[in-house]
């Protein structure tokens, strides 16, 4: 289970990453944190697994949430101003 974790997270890093290239300016810079923070998750599943298996996929999966919801919430609102900016 755990090491199925650490693939999605490196999915999802990847994804966000891909994501925030293909994505005007507004908000980009959100998409690239929550990406990296995917990525670096991910990798540290990897290095301290089995030992920690117990305790890290609750504990990462929380601070994925977090950044995730951070990140969308941010590019939500540059995207608004942007196109408040566009409108006037």
């Amino acid at each position: 289970m755990t090491l199925l974790l650490a693939g999605y997270l490196l999915l999802e890093g990847l994804l966000e990453l891909t994501t925030a290239f293909r994505t005007p300016r507004a908000g980009r810079t959100w998409l690239l944190l929550d990406g990296v923070v995917a990525l670096v998750l991910a990798l540290m599943i990897v290095t301290s697994w089995p030992s920690s298996a117990a305790w890290i996929v609750g504990t990462l999966v929380g601070i994925n949430l977090i950044v995730g919801g951070i990140s969308r919430l941010m590019v939500t609102g540059a995207i608004r101003r942007h196109i408040g900016a566009l409108g006037t």
